[in-house]
């Protein structure tokens, strides 16, 4: 099974400041990442909403997709 399942909230991630212009859970791996306005690519867990990792990007993001043939630990 999917470890974020279609249609149901899990937790709410705080810290945007603007839109999220895309959302991607990890297929394999309790991770969400999202990106917004903020140019700001962050990547929360889904155990406990802490956020992992958060970079500044140079340019605005309008979509997400996440590799699955990395090691993300």
């Amino acid at each position: 099974p999917p470890v974020c399942p279609p249609g149901r909230v899990l937790r709410a991630l705080k810290g945007f400041a603007g839109g999220v212009r895309g959302l991607q859970c990890h297929p394999h791996l309790p991770l969400v990442a999202s990106c917004g306005l903020d140019r700001f690519l962050r990547v929360h867990s889904l155990g406990d909403g802490g956020l992992r990792h958060k970079v500044y990007l140079k340019s605005r993001l309008t979509c997400l997709l996440l590799n699955t043939q990395l090691d993300w630990e």
